[in-house]
């Protein structure tokens, strides 16, 4: 649906003022924002899902205002960062059963408006949207399991 939407952004005259959705894709060259395990002061910390085994981990930079509910911000230490991602290497190769996919944390780099990169997400799911408001601000919808992952066997 935030596909169909973001597509018909550009077909429809007039409506220049409608949000501009991007999908992510998976970009291996930011995993070492969380990876190396170190807190990086250029960014504040965001995470989605259950906080003892989150879906997302968000590094956005600090000139940037992240709106809506589907992350949390947390003051990231290098010890909950060490126990996360430990955490993501028990689970990595297990299937996800209520997605039914195979569990896998991956980078993805977020954009801004012109393209530079102002962060990174560390993902169990591929399916990630950003949405860009007022200036300054945006909105990142996922990670979600892709639509089609229940149907898998």
């Amino acid at each position: 649906m935030i596909v169909i939407a973001a597509a018909g952004t550009s077909l429809l005259p007039g409506c220049a003022s409608w949000p501009r959705y991007v999908e992510l894709s998976r970009d291996f060259s930011v995993e070492p924002i969380f990876t190396n395990r170190v807190i990086l002061p250029q960014y504040r910390y965001y995470y989605t899902g259950p906080d003892r085994e989150p879906t997302g981990l968000l590094a956005l930079n600090r000139e940037w205002t992240l709106d809506g509910l589907y992350w949390t911000e947390i003051d990231l230490t290098e010890a909950q960062l060490k126990k996360w991602l430990r955490e993501f290497n028990l689970a990595r190769g297990s299937v996800d059963s209520g997605a039914h996919v195979r569990i896998s944390y991956d980078g993805m780099r977020v954009p801004g408006p012109d393209g530079q990169q102002i962060g990174a997400i560390y993902a169990r799911y591929g399916e990630v949207f950003v949405r860009y408001g007022e200036p300054g601000h945006l909105t990142i919808i996922g990670p979600e399991a892709p639509p089609a992952a229940a149907f898998r066997d």
